[in-house]
C-alpha cells in the first residue's frame, strides 16, 4: 500500500498561547501512520519554545522579525525547506488555532490533488455590516469571486476553489518545488492569498474538501490581525 510521507506543521507563536493545550493535544491525536510533526516558533522570546518541547512536540526557533507577515513566511519557508530536503511527499500546514479531525491527513491525501484545503470559518462582515462566520473559501463565477454558501458546504464533496486560507492545507512537494511563501509589504494581503495566486500562475489547481471541517479557535483570540495592520506591525 502506497503511504506518502507527510510533514505536518506550521508557524507557531506565544501570541497563540491561549489555545496551546488544544493545539498540542490535537496534533498528538493525528492518526495517519506516515507523518512527522515539526513546528517553527517565531516568538520574540524563547520561553514558548521550551513549553512546546516540554509538551513533547518538535520545534525550532527562528530570529525575531518586527513584521508579523515576515515572521510567517520565514517560518513557512523553513517548513518548505525541511519538506523538500528530507524527502516528504506532502506538507500539511495546520495553523496553531486550527483543530482538525484526527484523520485530516487521510481525508485530504485520498484526493490525490496537488493542493487541497480543509474547511474552517472566520468572522467576516457582510454587505449589511453584520458579522457572521463564513468559510474561508471562494469560487470563481465568470470574473467574480464568491464565498461558498452553506448549502454547498453541507454535503461532503471536492470542489475547485480560487481563494482559500492556508490554515489547513495539504501541498504536494512538486508545488513546493516551484513556489516559496511570500507577501508584498505594499499590499494588505497575507501569504495565504499570495500562495493561491502563485499556485494558479504556476499551472496548479486548488481544491477544497467540504467534508474536512476544522474548528477554528479565532473567537477566543485576545487580539486580531486588524490591530497589527493598524499599528504597522503586520
Amino acid at each position: 500500500m502506497n503511504m506518502p510521507k507527510v510533514l505536518v506543521g506550521s508557524p507557531i507563536s506565544d501570541l497563540y498561547e491561549y489555545c496551546f493545550d488544544k493545539f498540542a493535544a490535537s496534533r498528538k491525536r493525528l492518526t495517519y501512520p506516515n507523518h512527522d510533526l515539526f513546528f517553527v516558533d517565531n516568538s520574540k522570546e524563547d520561553d514558548f519554545s521550551k513549553k512546546v518541547k516540554n509538551a513533547g512536540l518538535p520545534v525550532t526557533r527562528i530570529p525575531w522579525a518586527d513584521k508579523a507577515r515576515l515572521r510567517m513566511i520565514n517560518s513557512r519557508n523553513l517548513l518548505r525547506k525541511k519538506a523538500l530536503e528530507e524527502g516528504y511527499d506532502y506538507f500539511l500546514n495546520l495553523d496553531q488555532d486550527i483543530i482538525p479531525p484526527d484523520d485530516i491527513v487521510e481525508r485530504l491525501i485520498r484526493h490525490d490533488k496537488d493542493v487541497v484545503t480543509g474547511v474552517y470559518y472566520n468572522p467576516l462582515t457582510n454587505s449589511k455590516g453584520e458579522r457572521q462566520l463564513r468559510a474561508v473559501i471562494c469560487v470563481k463565477e465568470g470574473d467574480k469571486l464568491r464565498y461558498l454558501n452553506n448549502k454547498e458546504l453541507a454535503t461532503p464533496h471536492l470542489i475547485k476553489v480560487h481563494v482559500c486560507g492556508t490554515g489547513c492545507i495539504l501541498i504536494h512537494r512538486k508545488v513546493l518545488e516551484k513556489i516559496e511563501f511570500r507577501y508584498d509589504p505594499n499590499d494588505l494581503l497575507f501569504d495565504d492569498s499570495w500562495f493561491v495566486v502563485d499556485a494558479y500562475d504556476k499551472g496548479f489547481e486548488v481544491y477544497a474538501d467540504t467534508g474536512a471541517k476544522c474548528q477554528h479557535l479565532i473567537l477566543e483570540k485576545p487580539w486580531d490581525w486588524g490591530q497589527l495592520l493598524k499599528s504597522n506591525t503586520a
